[in-house]
């Protein structure tokens, strides 16, 4: 029996990206910047797969995809917190910027993209996507021009994270509307994006240059025509498919990892291993309607 998954490419790119986000979350390793690029790349497909979609979806659906899970562990991280630290929230701020940033700090990306995705759906139908690939391509450029300014300014938790993933977003809407453009636009346009992200690199701009630039070249595989396939690796989407649960539980993994001494670059490893197959574990064992608003 054939059954229609995601080109393998794009399914690896998944695995390898998320491995790069609990990388990045494993401590004080070299290279955190180089998998950093694990979470630009999720941005810019996420961006890109809510451009492209012929249906828009409503607003209640993104809120139960993302917020329900988002809400049901951040309790748990909570819990864990208020036993390790005698606190629910890691970091000391106002009401507001704790609720965002959840009592597990990584968590800042869910209601974020899920603003950012409802945004998407509304806008899609009210402009032309050519329109919104030329404005996305520019406002691309334009942030990374502009990020010595603006990665020197002080923002509170959560405010700096959404700001850093923000070119991630245009990047993913254009490379989405990337074939409305004529040719030449789009190439011009394309070349100062990647010109913009080297710049970053020249001048030494932490946290923008090499997280952009190894996300963004992966993500050029999206703009081959062949996006869906058959007959990929028996057992690779199962596995890609589960990134979101990997992302939403690694944390507690690499609380208790580290709580038993686990560190440098085993941790990582480790943690990843252990979440993979926890959430599929929970994939095999819990029904539809529940394993849907954890993981």
């Amino acid at each position: 029996k054939k059954c229609i998954f995601m080109r393998i490419d794009i399914e690896l790119l998944r695995i390898i990206s998320a491995f790069g986000i609990v990388y990045f979350h494993s401590g004080n390793l070299s290279g955190k910047e180089f998998a950093y690029a694990g979470l630009v790349f999720f941005v810019i497909i996420s961006a890109y797969f809510a451009i492209c979609s012929p249906r828009s979806k409503k607003p209640l659906a993104r809120l139960k995809r993302l917020m329900i899970p988002c809400i049901i562990w951040s309790i748990v991280y909570g819990l864990f917190n208020l036993i390790l630290k005698g606190k629910i929230f890691p970091m000391d701020c106002s009401l507001a910027e704790c609720l965002l940033s959840t009592p597990a700090l990584h968590f800042w990306y869910l209601p974020y993209m899920c603003c950012i995705l409802i945004a998407i759906d509304r806008l899609k139908n009210m402009f032309a996507k050519e329109a919104i690939g030329k404005f996305s391509g520019i406002m691309a450029c334009l942030l990374f021009l502009s990020a010595p300014i603006w990665r020197t300014i002080e923002y509170s938790e959560p405010w700096g994270q959404y700001m850093h993933a923000l070119p991630g977003v245009f990047i993913g809407l254009f490379l989405g509307c990337y074939f409305q453009l004529a040719v030449k636009e789009r190439r011009l346009i394309l070349g100062s994006i990647i010109m913009a992200i080297l710049l970053m690199i020249y001048w030494k701009i932490s946290g923008i240059g090499i997280p952009y630039l190894f996300g963004l070249l992966p993500s050029l595989l999206l703009l081959k025509s062949d996006l869906f396939s058959q007959n990929t690796i028996e057992h690779l989407p199962s596995i890609s498919l589960s990134m979101f649960g990997v992302y939403l539980v690694h944390g507690l993994f690499i609380i208790v990892l580290s709580y038993f001494g686990f560190n440098s670059y085993i941790l990582p490893i480790l943690a990843f291993s252990a979440s993979l197959i926890f959430v599929l574990m929970l994939n095999k064992n819990l029904p539809q309607n529940i394993r849907k608003y954890l993981i």
